[in-house]
């Protein structure tokens, strides 16, 4: 999509890029701007008691709050302006750079997203502070990445024939806001992902059907356990902007459009979008029919996972969660059916052999194959134990402290219930402690994260028939 297209959705004002970095653009003559996401002039704001030199951005999209914490944690994210230089600063908390007591303590280290930069910062040098949740990945600033990544989400939905442009009669429509994260990736670095999302909320869904088959923990066994036996490999496919890829929409559904491109007309829908309550299950459908099409079956137990048989032998397997598609079978199988289905969709990403599915590495040997969460439970907190706590072991929790350890509970339920079931007690009574938790119960929590990072755990899936066959001839030759 070029700019005379973009400009098309929002209006013919040229655009005007802005870069924030450590020494921000400085503004000559008139009065301060306030520029939007991408660079279009907002409007113009006289501030009183801000140097002129000074850029004030329009605040991206991710809850913030005013609320300065005593201690900050690793991964909690901040913006702010520089007291000495006037500077825009943002970045994420790595670790404390200084003693908890002295002169230094509210000195940090940090990653600065402007540049990148692994160093030490002094807090209590910022001013205007904002804070995002810990480990929240939701960009709280303004940068030509993320115009671009902007652009791009938008050329997505023009590519898709997500939307027409109607007049504004006054009809009910549903409101739009940008989520834009960044994701990590072994060989890109950190990546920008901006995504427009649909407030569903806004939207009576009383009489939608909502729900969306997942895979189970139970199918990704069988199939990793039946491609092992068979001497199979297991491959994964990412469908990206998947629900963009879905059934037409069924009903009239109005978007009002984001400031940049609002002209005063309204978006009509010709297929469901992300923030809808029923996009998943469109995207579902799209997926089982696709399959269905091609001769593969849908499992009566799990309507996520689809057989494909010839003459009564099957050739292959596949199970869907969302996006993400994990498959195993034979040439014919992938030539007829796999082949068949990524061309009818845009995939993002591949793999085989040894590879990440929700949050599982799967990885191929030629004996079988073995399946664990060590990257998961690698990157798996502990719960900040706060200070001067040692001797209140029978208090209770702050409100923080009580979301905190939900979150880390779940995380661990997640893996007791893929690859670590001898954890499976503690996590259920951790979670039924959390009715009325206290500090001791806190220190649990911590305790069991202890156990899952010093000890490893994986499953083993050998391949039998090659097992069975070594087993064979190694008697074979004993007889002889």
């Amino acid at each position: 999509m070029n700019l005379e297209t973009l400009q098309s959705l929002g209006g013919n004002s040229p655009r005007k890029r802005m870069r924030l970095d450590d020494t921000p653009s400085v503004v000559d003559d008139g009065p301060l701007q306030t520029l939007d996401c991408l660079g279009k002039t907002n409007r113009v704001l006289e501030e009183v008691g801000i140097e002129k030199q000074s850029i004030k951005c329009r605040k991206s999209e991710g809850k913030t709050s005013k609320f300065i914490p005593k201690t900050w944690r690793k991964g909690q994210r901040f913006q702010g302006m520089d007291k000495n230089t006037g500077n825009f600063v943002s970045g994420s908390i790595v670790s404390r750079a200084g003693k908890a007591t002295g002169g230094n303590k509210n000195c940090y280290n940090v990653i600065l997203d402007s540049s990148g930069m692994h160093g030490w910062f002094n807090m209590d040098t910022l001013k205007d502070i904002e804070v995002s949740g810990e480990e929240e990945n939701v960009i709280l600033y303004v940068t030509e990445e993320v115009q671009r990544a902007k652009e791009k989400e938008l050329e997505s939905w023009v590519d898709n024939d997500v939307f027409q442009k109607v007049r504004n009669k006054g009809q009910k429509s549903i409101s739009v806001r940008w989520v834009v994260t960044t994701k990590q990736n072994t060989v890109q670095g950190n990546i920008i992902k901006a995504r427009l999302v649909a407030r569903g909320f806004e939207e009576d869904k009383s009489i939608l059907q909502t729900d969306s088959p997942t895979c189970s923990r139970e199918s990704v066994r069988l199939l990793i356990t039946l491609a092992s036996s068979w001497g199979w490999k297991c491959h994964t496919v990412d469908v990206q902007a998947a629900y963009l890829q879905g059934n037409a929409i069924s009903r009239l559904v109005f978007l009002k459009p984001p400031k940049e491109f609002d002209d005063g007309s309204l978006w009509q829908l010709n297929k469901t979008v992300y923030g809808l309550c029923d996009a998943a299950r469109e995207w579902y459908n799209k997926v089982s029919c696709e399959l269905s099409a091609l001769g593969v079956t849908k499992c009566s137990v799990d309507n996520s996972l689809f057989f494909w048989h010839v003459q009564n032998v099957l050739e292959g397997m596949v199970v869907v969660h969302v996006d993400d598609f994990l498959w195993c079978g034979t040439a014919k199988f992938q030539s007829q059916v796999i082949d068949k289905i990524t061309s009818k969709f845009k995939i993002g990403s591949t793999g085989s052999t040894s590879f990440t599915y929700l949050g599982l590495n799967v990885r191929s040997f030629k004996d079988g194959m073995t399946l664990d969460q060590i990257d998961y439970v690698g990157a798996l907190e502990y719960v900040n134990r706060g200070l001067n706590r040692a001797r209140e072991k029978s208090s209770g929790l702050s409100i923080s402290e009580l979301k905190e350890c939900r979150a880390k509970i779940g995380q661990l339920g997640w893996i007791a219930t893929h690859t670590r079931p001898d954890i499976a007690f503690d996590t259920c009574m951790l979670s039924a402690a959390m009715q009325d938790p206290s500090y001791k119960d806190l220190l649990r929590v911590n305790k069991v994260i202890d156990i899952v990072k010093v000890t490893i755990s994986s499953y083993i899936f050998p391949d039998w028939a090659k097992m069975l066959s070594g087993i064979l001839n190694v008697t074979l030759m004993q007889l002889m």
